[in-house]
């Protein structure tokens, strides 16, 4: 007995798959934000963001902004805030606190503040509870017959 698999891959359906992939391309969390110059033009920088252009080079070694695919940057762990150096403009993942206190503090905000409204609504229920205990005693006292209509 011959066992075929579900999804059969073809020579085509390899070639579309590489081909999907290497169009998206490659993605960084932060992008450098220049381009430094290479041989005699080493130590020279333009401005280049590389989130939508990458940094080329003529024969002579000048930095050139391209536009199109994005270039160089630096994977970050989460959370992070992008940076850059003055000088050579490469990125950085720098730590970003604010997210990481809302991260750790959020949550226990919230379980606290569920917690007090559960505790009042918990409170408010039991306060009235009493007060109708405390009414229907009042109504049961009421409606008891007087000593004078017992005796007869």
């Amino acid at each position: 007995m011959q066992i075929t698999p579900q999804i059969l891959l073809t020579p085509s359906l390899i070639v579309a798959l590489l081909l999907a992939v290497s169009v998206s391309g490659y993605t960084y969390d932060c992008y450098d934000q220049k381009c430094e110059g290479r041989w005699e033009h080493l130590g020279d920088y333009i401005s280049c963001d590389n989130r939508y252009s990458r940094c080329r080079y003529d024969k002579s070694g000048r930095p050139r902004c391209v536009a199109g695919t994005s270039g160089s940057g630096v994977d970050c762990s989460w959370p992070y805030e992008c940076g850059s150096y003055k000088t050579t403009g490469n990125a950085y993942c720098g730590e970003n606190f604010t997210m990481m206190v809302m991260v750790i503090a959020g949550p226990a905000i919230l379980i606290t503040t569920i917690s007090i409204c559960y505790m009042c609504c918990c409170r408010r229920k039991c306060l009235s509870k009493k007060r109708g205990d405390e009414l229907n005693g009042v109504t049961i006292q009421q409606r008891a017959p007087s000593v004078t209509q017992a005796t007869q």
